[in-house]
């Protein structure tokens, strides 16, 4: 999780705080983790393995890996939208999930991480 920039690097009160509220996965080689058009309601954070961000036309965007993220968007509104791209796993991928809920939660205690969370958002669009 330390590799993960969004997380606090000198609070173990917030890492802590933020860590027992992620729900951990693992998918397989060659799945879909999230699919474009489906309900968003959660965000991902890649702790082992390699995705590939994907729209309905064949399009591929970039890859991530270890310590990346991805379904942001989701917590921006505080409310379930709708994804604008798939997410396929090139690796094994093990991740983090952290839904609406737990994300609104945990700003109330914490709200720089908010704000990190939009703001990487922002500059993930330059």
């Amino acid at each position: 999780m330390e590799n993960i920039d969004l997380f606090p690097k000198n609070d173990p009160g917030g890492i802590s705080s933020l860590t027992k509220h992620l729900k951990l996965m693992i998918i397989p080689k060659g799945e879909y983790i999230i699919n474009q058009g489906e309900l968003a309601s959660e965000m991902y954070f890649i702790l082992q393995g390699l995705v590939e961000i994907v729209l309905d036309d064949g399009t591929s965007i970039t890859t991530l890996g270890e310590g990346k993220y991805f379904g942001e968007m989701a917590l921006k509104t505080g409310e379930p939208s709708l994804r604008t791209a798939s997410i396929f796993c090139l690796t094994d991928v093990s991740v983090a999930i952290l839904t609406i809920d737990d994300f609104n939660l945990i700003c109330e205690s914490y709200p720089s991480f908010k704000l990190k969370v939009f703001v990487s958002n922002l500059q993930s669009l330059d």
